[in-house]
């Protein structure tokens, strides 16, 4: 058996690592991503994800043999250096990968106070800043759909100025001279997002006898449909057509406007919106006013595409823009959930019953989970738990004032519910919920984030009967 003294000298040496990610760690990352084609396979993607997780299996057992000799304040230095570099690990890895997996990453910036602050800040870069493509793995892209962008337009920037999980925009001006940002999507995502899915359904084949299989699959249904629809940007063009008219001149909230005579499947030519991103506009250290007004302006843009029976399910910080005069840049509707009759019916009854009796609330909470009176029965602990997350959601409705999302015990308290409700382990959903659990958490962490106050009660009163 080898001593101690052997153990310790074989762990990974100590690197000194910057205390957060610089400009020059993000250079490197760039420059190594933008040259490289994204694997479409689900064997070579799900080897990346196994090297992955490898690699941060081997940091944090270094880490925990190292805490074994070392005093408390350099053990926290050296958890914060040892997160410092999984999440480096974790941002190549993914933006790598792009497509499903990148959008993962994205998720995880949605649960502030909650993960190491490290992953929060370096994750973040996945939103609207992931590392780009080289213009020469996206060419032929551009050719095939548009033709040559440098005769269809009077100017193109052949680097990208924002990247993310499902394609990379450039700034173009037209020959009618109108700034456009034009959106490309990276060759092969759309297999990518096949394969990831493959992977996952091959880990869930466990289910595949249990009697909540049906369930499961038709939450990962509801899950993949809502994923290869962000792979077809006619369908995105038409959303964007139906969330415009929404929103008057005197909403402030600007919807970009599509060129449809520039726009296929793979290429979405928009008019280009000016402006801060969340973290230039954070940056600024704007006043509380600011804050508040555009964090109700957040508010206001989800929930008036909600009322109009379209879950806008992609509320991070990349998808909004910080314009002059106050107004705010409502982008990417790709994922954009439409109801049908009878799941807007079951959403109008859950919406009302947070109005009504105790009574009424177990009932709406039962019919969520589609659970029966025995059901019930055999599992009152994740009956109590739903409840309580539904008591969270409506926390702000409720409140009859400003609601302060800047409190960080707020976002805790939903994760804490969360991780309780997992471990429960009931997987029988309305499939309509699947997206409605992601954007119950991130706009509250987008606005935390921005250190908002919002009156969630007078936005719905704004939007009169339909709100109900």
């Amino acid at each position: 058996m080898p001593t101690t003294a052997e153990l310790l000298a074989a762990l990974p040496p100590d690197v000194k690592e910057p205390r957060s990610i610089d400009e020059k760690e993000l250079e490197r990352i760039f420059n190594a991503m933008a040259g490289r084609s994204m694997p479409t396979g689900s064997l070579s993607r799900f080897c990346s994800l196994g090297s992955l997780s490898a690699k941060l299996g081997i940091a944090y057992t270094a880490y925990w043999v190292r805490s074994w000799y070392r005093p408390k304040q350099a053990q926290e230095k050296d958890l914060f250096e040892t997160n410092m570099r999984a999440a480096i690990n974790t941002l190549e890895t993914m933006s790598y990968l792009r497509g499903a997996i990148a959008k993962a990453g994205q998720l995880v910036t949605c649960f502030p106070e909650s993960i190491p602050k490290e992953f929060v800040d370096t994750l973040r870069y996945l939103q609207f800043q992931a590392p780009p493509m080289h213009f020469a793995l996206i060419r032929e892209q551009l050719l095939s759909e548009i033709g040559d962008p440098h005769d269809v337009f009077s100017e193109f920037d052949e680097t990208a100025f924002a990247a993310a999980s499902i394609g990379q925009v450039h700034r173009a001006r037209l020959k009618t001279g109108e700034s456009v940002a034009v959106k490309i999507q990276y060759p092969g995502i759309a297999r990518t997002i096949r394969a990831d899915l493959r992977n996952l359904k091959a880990m869930m084949r466990p289910f595949l006898y249990n009697e909540d299989w049906k369930a499961v699959q038709t939450m990962f249904e509801e899950i993949q449909s809502g994923l290869e629809a962000e792979t077809d940007y006619e369908h995105e063009a038409q959303n964007i057509r139906e969330v415009r008219p929404i929103f008057e001149d005197e909403d402030d909230i600007v919807v970009p406007m599509v060129f449809d005579n520039l726009s296929t499947r793979k290429v979405l030519t928009m008019e280009f919106l000016e402006g801060k991103s969340t973290d230039e506009f954070v940056a600024s250290n704007p006043s509380q006013e600011d804050r508040d007004r555009l964090g109700t302006l957040i508010w206001k843009a989800c929930f008036g595409t909600y009322v109009k029976k379209m879950l806008y399910t992609d509320a991070h910080p990349g998808n909004f823009i910080f314009m002059d005069e106050g107004r705010l840049g409502f982008i990417d509707f790709g994922n954009v959930r439409c109801y049908s009759d009878a799941e807007w019916e079951f959403h109008c009854q859950i919406n009302d019953a947070r109005y009504g009796t105790d009574e009424d609330i177990t009932a709406a909470c039962k019919r969520s989970l589609m659970m029966t009176d025995e059901d019930a029965t055999k599992h009152p602990r994740m009956l109590e738990l739903v409840q309580e997350m539904f008591a969270w959601y409506n926390e702000p409705i409720l409140f009859k004032s400003r609601f302060d999302y800047g409190d960080p015990d707020y976002i805790k308290r939903g994760v804490d519910i969360l991780v309780r409700a997992a471990k429960e382990k009931w997987v029988k959903q309305q499939p309509s919920n699947a997206f409605c659990h992601r954007v119950n958490f991130q706009i509250p962490a987008l606005l935390y984030k921005l250190k908002s106050r919002v009156d969630v009660t007078e936005v719905m009163r704004g939007f009169g009967k339909g709100a109900k």
